[in-house]
Formats: C-alpha cells, structure tokens, sequence
C-alpha cells in the first residue's frame, strides 16, 4: 500500500512539474502575444498576465487529495479495517472533497464566462477590412 501511495504521489507531482515547465516556455516565446491578449482584461485571464497551469487554490486541492489518498490506502486500513469500523469513511471522504472540487470548478468557470462577456471578442477580424479584401 505504501509503494502504491508513493508512486501515485510521484507520478503526480512529476506530471504537474513538467506540464508546468512546458507551459512556461510556451509562455515566454508568446511574451507579446499574450501581453496584447490578456491586456483585454483587467488582471488577465487568470488574475495575472501570465498565468500557468495551476492555480494555488488547484494546487491546494491536489495536497487535499493526495492526504485522502494517504488516509484511505495507509491509515485506514492499518486502524480502522482490523476493527470493522467505519468502513464507509474513505468512500464519504472522497465523495464528499470531490463534489467540493466540482463545485469549486463550476464557480471558476461563470467567473471566466463573465469576465468573457463583459469584455470584446479576443480574436475578431474587423469586417470592414475582410470586406475590402474581398473586393479587391
């Protein structure tokens, strides 16, 4: 059970640094092309200019699973199942933190919606110049 938790863990924390380390480097080749698209928005996109892949709060909630995981393979199994008690607590714990997650998500997504809609389009060609160049 330790080697499982351990590997998850690894694998997680590997996948997260090095999805952030390319979209970093992406970043920094588009430094004037995200300035002129994040400009459109008061704080940008993500609450800052050049946001990466994961937020505190996203980051806070990975430490947040990554705990339930270590309860529900190491510290249940060792205390709690030789005694037949409580057998229902992982199951509850992880519905109960994912649905938090969920929500968590559904809110991060109508703040985004809005701050989409109360600014113009990103990325609209002008009809005036398409038309021209139909003409021409």
């Amino acid at each position: 059970a330790m080697l499982k938790f351990f590997i998850c863990v690894a694998f997680l924390s590997l996948a997260v640094f090095l999805l952030e380390h390319c979209i970093a480097e992406g970043e920094e080749n588009k430094v004037a092309e995200v300035d002129t698209v994040t400009s459109k928005f008061p704080d940008g996109i993500c609450g800052s200019n050049m946001c990466g892949l994961l937020r505190p709060m996203d980051k806070a909630g990975l430490v947040v699973l990554c705990c339930l995981f270590a309860y529900m393979e190491i510290i249940h199994p060792l205390f709690m199942r030789p005694k037949n008690a409580m057998e229902f607590l992982p199951l509850l714990a992880t519905s109960v933190i994912c649905a938090i997650g969920l929500v968590g998500c559904w809110l991060r997504s109508l703040v985004l919606m809005i701050r989409c809609v109360q600014s113009p389009p990103l990325f609209v060609k002008e009809e005036g110049n398409a038309s021209k160049k139909k003409k021409e």
